[in-house]
C-alpha cells in the first residue's frame, strides 16, 4: 500500500456555528475579538491527511487482516464482511495550528483555540472523505476509529500506524506509547463503503457527548453484531 498525502486543505472557520457552539457573547467587541482569533487560526492552519487503499486479506467473525496486520473488532468485521478493501487514514489539524495555539496565554483564547483546532481537523476529514468518494467511486462511506468503541480498543492504533508507515514524516502525526496521537486533534482509522450510514456513535450510550455524530440506537449491537 502506497499512502497518499492531502496537504493543500484550506481552513475557513464557520463563524456562525462556532458562535453558537462556543456561546460567544453577541456583544460586538466579543464577536470582533473572536473573529480576529479565528482569522489568525485560518492563516496558521495547515490541516492534513494521509490515507491509502488496502485489500482485506482475510475475514473472520471478529477480525480482519489488512496488509498482514490483524485488526480485532467484531463490529468492524461485520461492517466490512462483504467488502474487499478499506481505506486506512490519519487526519490532523496540523502542528502549525498547535504551535500557534500553544503560544496563547489567555484562558478564553486557549479555549477558543482548542475548538478551532477541532474545526480544522473536521475540515481535513471532510476533504478526505470527498477525495476517497471521488477517486475510488465508493458511494457512501463510513469510518471506524480505534478507541471509539470498547469493541475496537485504542491499542489497535499500533497495527494501523504500521500499515500507514511514516506518519510523522508525511503529515507530522506521532503515535505515543499511550496510543494517543500528537497533535491531539488528530483522527485515525478505516473508511469503508457503507450505504446504511453507520456511525460508531450508534453503539455508544454516553449522553451529552459533544462529539456525537449520530443518536444511540438501543439494541443495535445485539440485533446486527451478535447474529
Amino acid at each position: 500500500m502506497k499512502p497518499m498525502i492531502l496537504d493543500d486543505i484550506p481552513f475557513k472557520p464557520n463563524l456562525a456555528y462556532l458562535y453558537k457552539h462556543l456561546h460567544v457573547p453577541p456583544r460586538p467587541a466579543a464577536r470582533q475579538a473572536f473573529d480576529a482569533l479565528a482569522a489568525r487560526a485560518a492563516e496558521k492552519a495547515r490541516p492534513k491527511a494521509l490515507y491509502g487503499l488496502a485489500a482485506i486479506e482475510e475475514h473472520g467473525e471478529d477480525f480482519i487482516v489488512v496488509g498482514k496486520n490483524l485488526f480485532q473488532s467484531r463490529v468492524l468485521a461485520v461492517n466490512v464482511k462483504s467488502l474487499h478493501r478499506v481505506f486506512p487514514f490519519v487526519a490532523t489539524c496540523g502542528m502549525e495550528l498547535v504551535a500557534w495555539a500553544d503560544g496563547l496565554s489567555g484562558m478564553l483564547e486557549r479555549f477558543y483555540a482548542d475548538a478551532l483546532k477541532l474545526a480544522a481537523l473536521r475540515t481535513a476529514t471532510r476533504r478526505l472523505e470527498k477525495e476517497i468518494r471521488q477517486q475510488f467511486d465508493t458511494g457512501r462511506i463510513s469510518q471506524m476509529c480505534p478507541g471509539s468503541l470498547s469493541d475496537w480498543p485504542l491499542d489497535q492504533q499500533r497495527p494501523l500506524f504500521t500499515l500507514l508507515g511514516d506518519t510523522q514524516g508525511a503529515i507530522g502525526v506521532t503515535l505515543k506509547s499511550s496510543m494517543l496521537m500528537i497533535p491531539d486533534k488528530s483522527e485515525s482509522g478505516f473508511y469503508f463503503q457503507n450505504e446504511s450510514g453507520f456511525a460508531s456513535c450508534q453503539l455508544c450510550p454516553v449522553k451529552d457527548c459533544p462529539s456525537r455524530k449520530a443518536p444511540f440506537v438501543e439494541h443495535l449491537y445485539e440485533q446486527k453484531y451478535l447474529k
